[in-house]
């Protein structure tokens, strides 16, 4: 009985603990899989990045890398594809990710290489983005990109449009005046009509003394500049309370231009009350310029209007014939309701080409008239575009085209 062992006494004995065989194994597995895990971490510390930055430089949203690198390199072209591409496809709730500012960068990119044609595309089309904004309410472009619209018309050759912004400006951001009017300054003695137009933006500054120092200046250089007498006269109506004098100055307008429908206007409000409710003889004005009319477009009754814009985007569209190259006159009368103190903004396209945008500062109808030199004869398209609009209680900004007549004029 004293050699009787235990059964499971024995088993124990009978060779090495389980435990004790499988140790240095697992350790050697645990050694291997610490040194992969490490080799991958530094794998992964030394090459994704790389990889990462490579696969991110073509990401739609990591446009920027691409475009400044584009640039660096000199690869114009491939930096403004790459910015249109985003400015297309990118959501515009991404705030500075809207096409305003990639149509912006564009012009810049463009002004720098000299290229004002193509960068003032790219600003118009900046600004036309910044009066979509969500809500119909719109919002402003920006002082800088303002000011680069219009060096880029004045680098063209096209004051008038010029004109124009600078006077939306005005409406915009009335404390920045004397920036806005820098450039006009610059380049006043350069051109009468850039003298003219300076003049009629401090008239509406409300800088009547000045205003017509300039006017008179401009007749001085050129009798016959269009324009001049009808600012006259109107500084008269409003400055020196004297209808007298504005009559003289309208009569001196139609005489230079028969086209002017403003003049024509005032003169029939002012002419009767001074002459016993004779209304003026406008008779030889009017068939000079019936004799130079192309084209006229009136709404589809006596008092109605050619269109009435409700919204960003809405446009009339006429089709005009020329029977040979020259110089259209566009006589273009519109009128404009305003919310927030800000009125309406029309863009004047011909032949799908833009050729000036309009600033309509008043709710009382006004004619615009916009020169376009045309190289070919036939039939020519005309669209006019509502640019901005807004509203809120009480305030609804729209745009009304009441008519377009089109010219023959020799300049």
């Amino acid at each position: 009985m004293s050699e009787m062992t235990n059964p499971s006494t024995q088993t124990i004995r009978s060779g090495p603990p389980a435990e004790a065989s499988d140790a240095p194994r697992t350790i050697a597995i645990s050694a291997a899989l610490a040194v992969a895990l490490l080799a991958l971490f530094y794998a992964g510390v030394f090459v994704l990045p790389p990889v990462v930055r490579a696969v991110a430089t073509h990401n739609l949203y990591n446009y920027r890398l691409t475009v400044e690198k584009a640039v660096a390199q000199g690869e114009y072209e491939r930096a403004l594809a790459v910015i249109e591409r985003a400015a297309r496809r990118l959501p515009r709730d991404i705030y500075f990710e809207r096409p305003e500012f990639m149509y912006t960068w564009i012009g810049e990119i463009w002004q720098k290489q000299g290229d004002a044609g193509r960068s003032l595309d790219a600003f118009l089309q900046a600004q036309a983005w910044h009066f979509r904004n969500i809500a119909l309410r719109g919002y402003l472009p920006t002082p800088k990109l303002i000011r680069d619209i219009i060096e880029s018309y004045f680098a063209l050759g096209r004051p008038e449009a010029a004109y124009h912004e600078a006077r939306a400006a005005l409406d915009f951001y009335p404390m920045l005046s004397a920036q806005i009017l820098q450039t006009h300054k610059a380049h006043a003695r350069q051109d009468l009509r850039i003298e003219r137009d300076l003049a009629l933006l401090d008239a509406k500054l409300g800088r009547y003394s000045e205003s017509r120092s300039r006017l008179q200046q401009c007749l001085a250089g050129n009798a016959a500049l269009p324009g001049v007498h009808y600012a006259l006269g109107r500084i008269a109506e409003l400055w020196q309370q004297s209808p007298q004098p504005a009559i003289a100055e309208y009569e001196r307008e139609l005489a230079i231009n028969p086209f002017n429908e403003n003049a024509a206007g005032r003169l029939a409000m002012l002419y009767p009350a001074l002459h016993g409710g004779r209304p003026p003889d406008l008779a030889p004005f009017r068939a000079r310029a019936k004799a130079a009319l192309v084209a006229e477009f009136v709404g589809p009754a006596p008092g109605k209007a050619l269109a009435t814009f409700f919204s960003v985007g809405a446009r009339v569209e006429r089709t005009f014939e020329l029977a040979q190259p020259g110089t259209a006159l566009l006589n273009i009368r519109a009128s404009s309701t305003p919310c927030d103190r800000l009125y309406g903004w029309v863009d004047v396209r011909l032949d799908g080409a833009h050729v000036q945008t309009l600033y309509l500062d008043g709710p009382e109808p006004f004619t615009h008239e916009v020169r376009v030199p045309i190289k070919t004869a036939g039939p020519h398209r005309l669209e006019i575009e509502n640019l901005t609009d807004a509203m809120r209680p009480g305030e609804d900004r729209n745009a009304v085209i009441h008519a377009v007549r089109v010219y023959r004029v020799d300049s």
